[in-house]
């Protein structure tokens, strides 16, 4: 329900079909809305959660684009160093639902067309067709494994070392550009 009002909104807001929407991933957050959020990315992703008997999610499950009934949109997601300590099997779902939905041959499927856009520039910019699926794939983004924090709570103190805010959003990417898709051995590159 939470994502139909957003996807509504937008295109109250916008005029059109919601095509990418970011979520931003904080270990506290998730244990008091009790994974609000994640429901959120697998509801844009067009999937929905396999539950075993003491409740845990299993595995994930394509919905089918007519029981949908609207575009998949895609997702980036980032998420705090705790949130990636205290929930990577969740990670690892969202990160195999990704997967899972770029596969699907949908005309107007966002994850796909992304994907395969990112896969072709990074063929292009010299990539191995491995590496090229992979990083085309990823859309979790977190602190190098064993690091916490973007250092922006630093940086925005000392305003007065800095007249670009191009800085700050350096040194978040900088940061935060650790990825964890679907291939876990390749977590943190």
């Amino acid at each position: 329900a939470l994502f139909a009002q957003l996807l509504a909104a937008h295109r109250a807001e916008q005029g059109n079909d919601m095509r990418k929407i970011a979520f931003s991933m904080w270990s506290v957050e998730t244990m008091r809305h009790l994974g609000v959020l994640e429901a959120q990315i697998f509801h844009a992703l067009g999937v929905r959660p396999i539950w075993n008997d003491a409740g845990r999610i299993t595995d994930t499950e394509i919905i089918p684009r007519n029981e949908l009934g609207r575009p998949r949109v895609d997702v980036v997601v980032s998420a705090t160093g705790l949130y990636r300590d205290h929930f990577p099997n969740v990670m690892r779902h969202i990160a195999q639902a990704i997967e899972k939905v770029a596969a699907l041959d949908e005309p107007d499927n966002a994850v796909r067309l992304n994907t395969l856009a990112l896969e072709r520039n990074l063929l292009a910019q010299g990539y191995s067709t491995e590496d090229a699926r992979e990083y085309a794939l990823a859309r979790i983004f977190s602190n190098q494994s064993g690091t916490y924090g973007t250092g922006l709570d630093d940086a925005t103190l000392a305003s007065d070392t800095w007249d670009d805010e191009k800085k700050l959003a350096e040194l978040y990417l900088d940061r935060m550009q650790y990825i964890y898709g679907p291939t876990e051995a390749r977590w943190g590159h």
